[in-house]
This record gives C-alpha cells, structure tokens and sequence, in this order.
C-alpha cells in the first residue's frame, strides 16, 4: 500500500490518475492524513458516543467504551470505503493510496481490509492486554510459573 500525490482537480476514481505516472507521497503527507484522520475519527467517537449516551445511558455507554470506539473506528473508514472516496485525511492532503506494484487505486476488498485492520486492531489489542492482566493477576496463571 503507497500513497500517491494526485493531479489537481482529479478524484481517486478518475481515468485520469491510472494514466498518470504520479509521486510516491512524502513521509509527511503520509502522516499529515494519518493524523488529520485520527483526528476526524476521534471526533466522529465522541459524536457516536453522546448519540449512544443520550439511547442507552452513559453507563452503557462506559461499559462497552472500546466496542463503541471500534465500531465508530469501522464507520468512519467505512463511509469512505463505501463511497469509493478518499478518506478526509488522503483528501486534505490531497494523496490517494494505491498499489505499490501496479500504482493503481486499491481495489475495494483490499481497502475494506485496510479498515477492517484498522478498526479492529486497537481494539483487539486491548482485549488482549486485560485478558492477559487478568491471567498474571490470577494464581491459575500459566505465566506465574
């Protein structure tokens, strides 16, 4: 997965940019999008999490934190993903991402693994790490030993 700078006034769909032999995308490009976009993301959380507070009640909202923050996570890469678009991060910066080898846009299945991993991931992590907590805490643990 690369990014590529695009030709103004191109959208991540047009013939144009498959034509185009375009850029790799600086490192800080890259990360300009990353955290413009983790930036949206965290915003779009706190948004889906009043909206939850407000259905469900603040401690449901607490209780299930990480799974709020995964499935907002899922929803804001998948809103771009679905509308086959730049996310606002790749738009503000004004790169795309594409395939290293053949420097076309990824194909749809590769960019929802893309969130998918992206969602996913942190939250896995988590579970993982108090799963793990738990098993040094308890005296059954095997890590004890």
């Amino acid at each position: 997965r690369v990014f590529t700078a695009m030709a103004p006034g191109c959208s991540s769909l047009d013939p144009i940019l498959s034509a185009l032999a375009l850029p790799p995308a600086t490192t800080a490009e890259g990360l300009r999008a990353a955290q413009k976009d983790e930036f949206h993301g965290n915003e779009f959380s706190l948004l889906v999490s009043h909206a939850l507070g407000a259905l469900a009640g603040p401690q449901w909202v607490q209780k299930h934190r990480e799974e709020v923050r995964a499935a907002a996570r899922l929803a804001y890469g998948g809103l771009s993903t679905a509308r086959l678009a730049q996310t606002p991060g790749e738009e503000y910066c004004d790169i795309t991402c594409v395939d290293a080898a053949t420097g076309q846009p990824l194909p749809l299945r590769r960019r929802w693994i893309a969130v998918l991993i992206g969602a996913l991931t942190p939250y896995l992590a988590l579970r993982l790490e108090a799963r793990l907590v738990s098993a040094a805490r308890s005296s059954e643990s095997p890590l004890a030993a």
